[in-house]
């Protein structure tokens, strides 16, 4: 009966993308379907926008009724109790997202807090003091990723004397989020002369913001460098310039006022 089963299920697995916006999903996508197709899967994608919790629990239960050979949710997710119900019969992996723990659930992501230290790391090494950071935060989850992002990015100013220095503001993942909050700090008596952005769309907004404000920073907007040796899933921003790269390219010109 099970191998009957498992001869008449669908061959296509599920992918639900947080926001199909993002431009990460582009490499993720097509590394998927390079290694479906080779084993003879197809893909059956979702994700339009933003999902709140309703739509959410509305796509995981399409997929189950599907009977998908497996499961994979991509992004920060609103926590839902029908994904510990797929996952009690399909195989499910999570890419990017630490805030689920379920048993049968295995998770694919970057090591988060080394990848924010570097790259903080990377913008004092370029001379800069006042580094500031637009972090995440996505309503019905525990923000375990932006969390160790801004963990990195605090202990790394305070171990270099940057303490006093230390500015978060705070977004939610989106181009509009990183706009607003780049505002926000460019506008203020002390502006930063570099932003560490807790992702790329975060960062597409802070440098719409930067150059409608007039404000040269070249070099200065600078997404996560999560391409950390041994990850899984860089940004496409990781993906467009190594940091080696970047700091040949920068280090030859100092920090310059932001205004």
């Amino acid at each position: 009966m099970d191998r009957t089963l498992r001869e008449e299920r669908s061959r296509a697995i599920g992918v639900l993308l947080n926001d199909v916006r993002h431009p990460w999903f582009v490499d993720l996508l097509d590394g998927l379907i390079s290694v479906l197709e080779a084993g003879g899967r197809h893909l059956v994608l979702s994700g339009g926008g933003r999902l709140d919790r309703r739509m959410d629990e509305s796509v995981l239960r399409g997929f189950f009724e599907l009977e998908a050979d497996g499961f994979i949710l991509a992004g920060t997710q609103a926590n839902s109790p029908v994904i510990a119900e797929i996952a009690g019969v399909v195989p499910t992996v999570t890419v990017g997202w630490r805030d689920i723990d379920l048993p049968r659930v295995d998770v694919v992501a970057n090591d988060d807090l080394l990848g924010a230290t570097l790259a903080t790391r990377h913008l004092i090494d370029l001379g800069h003091r006042r580094i500031a950071h637009i972090s995440g935060r996505v309503s019905g989850t525990s923000n375990v990723v932006p969390k160790l992002r801004q963990q990195g990015y605090q202990d790394t100013m305070r171990a270099a004397g940057l303490g006093e220095h230390i500015r978060i503001e705070s977004a939610d993942f989106t181009e509009d989020g990183g706009y607003r909050a780049t505002v926000r700090l460019l506008s203020s008596a002390e502006p930063p002369t570099a932003i560490f952005a807790v992702d790329d769309l975060t960062c597409v907004g802070a440098q719409s913001a930067a150059s409608e404000m007039n404000v040269d920073m070249p070099g200065r907007l600078l997404p996560p460098a999560l391409q950390v040796r041994g990850s899984t899933a860089p940004p496409a921003s990781a993906a467009r310039e190594e940091p080696g790269a970047f700091a040949r390219k920068h280090s030859a010109h100092p920090p310059r006022p932001a205004i």
